[in-house]
């Protein structure tokens, strides 16, 4: 049997790793270009997207960031969401967050949640102070308004 040299992939392999970048790219791309990490708890305070416009209750939405391991979490009014941020060489990160299986909410819980969703996956840069608030913001003017909560 011949051995490939250390460090190639194998053709197929290769070809599932681009299909893969490329079905990631298509989500929305995070320009880390704040004063510090975003990595811990934050409370949503503000979600604009789409034209809607929505301040969730005190304390209904929290989100964990964990770049290191890059993982998202949080517990919105209706259901916990899990996803991914990463991070790339250039700064540019994407948040993928699936929608989760449906559960009995409230449809103003739902529609709360399926906004946080879709602005977090539109994010395209962040702006604020990473110790306070952070607002994540895309040109058409969707928006996750964060504050630190640790």
């Amino acid at each position: 049997m011949r051995s490939r040299p250390a460090g190639k992939l194998p053709i197929p392999l290769l070809g599932l790793l681009v299909i893969l970048v490329a079905a990631a790219s298509s989500c929305g791309v995070l320009q880390v270009d704040g004063a510090g990490p975003l990595d811990g708890e934050w409370l949503v305070d503000r979600i604009v997207v789409d034209g809607a416009d929505i301040t969730p209750e005190s304390g209904a939405i929290v989100l964990r960031i964990d770049s290191p391991n890059s993982t998202l979490a949080g517990r919105t009014s209706c259901q916990q969401i899990f996803g991914s941020f990463t991070i790339d060489a250039e700064g540019k990160a994407t948040f993928t967050v699936p929608n989760p299986p449906g559960v009995d909410c409230s449809e103003a819980a739902q529609f709360e949640q399926d906004l946080l969703i879709a602005a977090l996956e539109r994010s395209a840069t962040w702006t604020g102070d990473a110790s306070a608030t952070v607002d994540l913001v895309r040109a058409d003017q969707s928006l996750v308004r964060i504050s630190r909560l640790n």
